[in-house]
């Protein structure tokens, strides 16, 4: 059995904390100084080479720490352990900050020895390495924790008290209810701010209910993080809808839920029942936000109307079915219009919406099985009627009643003014048919910028004249008519006309139907040309490089087929060149100098 403060001194391979590999050991009882007992005490055994720690082992607190360390020692050389290097210095760990707030910087241990070393905290929270005992601050949960830091050595077994703060509250109201948006935040001055919104400024807008987080860093590198609970009442400003038009005697007016009500009825129900048109409005109330709003309704009865009853027609003539004035139609056959005429058997309905989309609905059932036909008749198409004071429009002979919308009761009317025109005939059954025609009278057409060109062509009897409108405002196609002394001389579909004699003359222009264009009197004079001189020859060998014409004044020339070749000067010598210097063909040229002076050239090449 060992003393109650003997103390033993092992010497370890290296720096594990296994069993003494070999060596000696000394017992020193009483004092801290430990003293060796001989020279040689811890020579036996050691491994050359090698690296020892030196510790000092207790048995009854069975513990043991760190005395020396000793580097490479060298086979059989003896080894002394003097005072200096056995003197037991305990071992210390400690932080040198145990206040902080949550910041960038962290709280970090100091330690005199190096010894295994275990670091835990009590309660959940504090963000610390469990081996190296550094504390984020910053990722830390304000409080007061205690911290356990544990070695290899029981000779270190200490507890500390670590804080963190965090700082002023940022918010200086807590969790509010707003009746409406709000803006939240905090007027102390930061280096940042961190929402949990994502925004990174010091006010926000809120606008739905929800917890809201902000954390910031002030100038001292603190980081504050606070939290608020918003509750938004958001103001309804809409709580009955629009104005509406109710198609029924009466109607069920709504609130939303979630409210207490007051209504200008003195109900303080969320519905009322609306009898009678008017304005309605609400009083809304909510964790003591107050809405209001107002409506205007309005009532109407649907429309009512009759197609009739149902009806079996005798005569196999159009039935006509009438909807009622000033409203939307849509019948069953697709026809969108007041009335509509029906000749078959069936069942006709109509859906009709008013100006305020009230809607009511009719239907008829048609049997046209029993009916025979009436009378026929055909007025014929629609016509125009030109240069005609009248015109008379045939029913034919098959009725034995005629009414005319004129007012007339004969089989035919003489009309002399345009309109639509219509006849009820009725057969022998009783029947009646209709039908009508559309009859315009008209004194013309418009036609506008219209020219006449006449080529007549030196020493030709070939006259063509050319009637060229700019436009034709009648009915295609057209005839232009050639007139002379009151009679028509030539018929021309394109204007042209070809062959024309010396006289005069005006032109007409007709449509399709026999309509004539306005304007169109203009006179015609159309002159035949002097009969030309005989032939003279020119430029007949090298002797004659030119051909003199001596008539004095400008001078043209032209080919034989009326196409202006050359103007110059005279007198003067022609080389038998065109305008543009051109060696003109053989054959044979019109030189013509004033109105009556021409000679007649042949060049030969």
């Amino acid at each position: 059995m060992f003393e109650e403060d003997t103390l033993f001194l092992g010497a370890f391979f290296g720096s594990a904390t296994g069993n003494a590999k070999c060596g000696g050991y000394a017992r020193i009882p009483g004092d801290s100084i430990l003293r060796t007992f001989g020279k040689d005490a811890y020579e036996d055994g050691f491994m050359q080479g090698e690296q020892y720690q030196f510790r000092v082992y207790n048995p009854k607190r069975g513990c043991y720490m760190l005395v020396s360390f000793q580097d490479s020692y060298t086979f059989g050389n003896s080894f002394y352990l003097d005072d200096s290097l056995l003197s037991v210095a305990p071992a210390k760990i400690f932080y040198p900050q145990t206040v902080s707030c949550r910041s960038k910087q962290d709280l970090i241990p100091v330690s005199n020895n190096n010894l295994y070393t275990w670091f835990s905290s009590t309660p959940y929270g504090l963000a610390m390495d469990s081996v190296t005992g550094t504390i984020n601050t910053r990722n830390s949960k304000p409080g007061i924790y205690e911290v356990n830091i544990t070695t290899e050595s029981c000779l270190v077994n200490d507890k500390f008290a670590i804080t963190i703060t965090n700082g002023n509250e940022i918010f200086y109201s807590k969790d509010t209810t707003f009746c409406g948006p709000v803006q939240i935040g905090t007027y102390l001055y930061a280096k940042s701010y961190y929402w949990n919104t994502g925004d990174s400024v010091p006010f926000i807008n809120v606008t739905k209910s929800g917890d809201f987080i902000l954390e910031i860093e002030d100038t001292s590198g603190c980081f504050l993080k606070d939290t608020i609970s918003i509750n938004v009442i958001n103001s309804n400003s809409n709580l009955l809808g629009e104005d509406t038009v109710v198609c029924s005697g009466s109607f069920t007016l709504n609130a939303p839920e979630g409210y207490t009500y007051e209504w200008n009825t003195k109900s303080k129900e969320r519905s009322i029942v609306v009898n009678n048109s008017g304005a309605y409005w609400v009083t809304a109330e909510k964790q003591g936000c107050f809405f209001e709003d107002s409506i205007y309704i309005k009532l109407k009865e649907p429309v009512q109307f009759d197609l009739g009853g149902d009806t079996i027609l005798l005569c196999r003539s159009p039935f006509i079915l009438n909807g009622p004035p000033g409203y939307l139609y849509q019948w069953n056959t697709g026809e969108t219009s007041e009335s509509i005429q029906v000749d078959k058997s069936g069942r006709y309905s109509l859906h009709l919406i008013d100006e305020d989309g009230c809607n009511s609905n009719d239907s008829i059932n048609v049997d046209f099985s029993k009916a025979t036909d009436g009378p026929e008749i055909n007025l014929g198409s629609d016509t125009i009627i030109c240069a005609l004071s009248s015109f008379t429009i045939n029913a034919g002979k098959s009725g034995v009643e005629y009414t005319w919308n004129t007012g007339e009761t004969g089989d035919f009317i003489e009309v002399q003014s345009s309109g639509l025109y219509t006849v009820s005939v009725k057969g022998q059954n009783g029947c009646l048919t209709f039908d009508s025609i559309a009859v315009e009278f008209r004194d013309g057409f418009a036609a506008g910028n219209i020219s006449v060109d006449i080529n007549n062509p030196p020493c030709s009897e070939e006259i063509t004249l050319k009637v060229i409108p700019v436009s034709l405002h009648g009915t295609y196609p057209y005839t232009y008519e050639l007139i002379k002394d009151g009679l028509i001389v030539s018929n021309s579909s394109d204007g042209i006309f070809n062959n024309i004699h010396e006289g005069i003359y005006h032109y007409e222009i007709r449509d399709a139907q026999g309509c004539k264009a306005l304007k169109t009197n203009d006179i015609i004079s159309v002159k035949k040309n002097e009969p030309c001189p005989e032939k003279v020859l020119a430029f007949t060998g090298a002797y004659q490089p030119s051909y003199f014409i001596g008539f004095p004044g400008t001078t043209k020339i032209y080919d034989m087929s009326g196409i202006l070749i050359k103007t110059i000067l005279t007198p003067a010598e022609w080389d038998g060149t065109g305008n543009n210097g051109e060696i003109v063909p053989m054959g044979d040229y019109i030189i013509v100098s004033g109105e009556n002076q021409r000679i007649i050239v042949t060049v030969i090449k």
